[in-house]
């Protein structure tokens, strides 16, 4: 049962599936699959890197700001 109760609280905690605004059930479909994809992405670099999940999420997020910063899109 541990394991059910740690996927839901990482999937609504990491990857947002909860905070759907959209109204229209294709929006909500598609609001869930990409919630479940990132999901499914966290998981496969966490069992890679041997880490927990959320530094799996903060390595990501911190990856792409560093290439953000080194290379930006737009001016600010």
């Amino acid at each position: 049962m541990l394991a059910i109760e740690n996927y839901h609280r990482a999937l609504k905690k990491l990857c947002g599936v909860d905070k759907c605004k959209i109204r229209k059930e294709s929006g909500q479909r598609n609001h869930i699959d990409c919630s479940l994809r990132a999901y499914i992405r966290l998981e496969v670099v966490h069992k890679e890197q041997n880490i927990s999940i959320y530094n799996t999420k903060w390595n990501i997020i911190r990856d792409t700001i560093g290439r953000y910063v080194q290379e930006p899109k737009y001016a600010l």
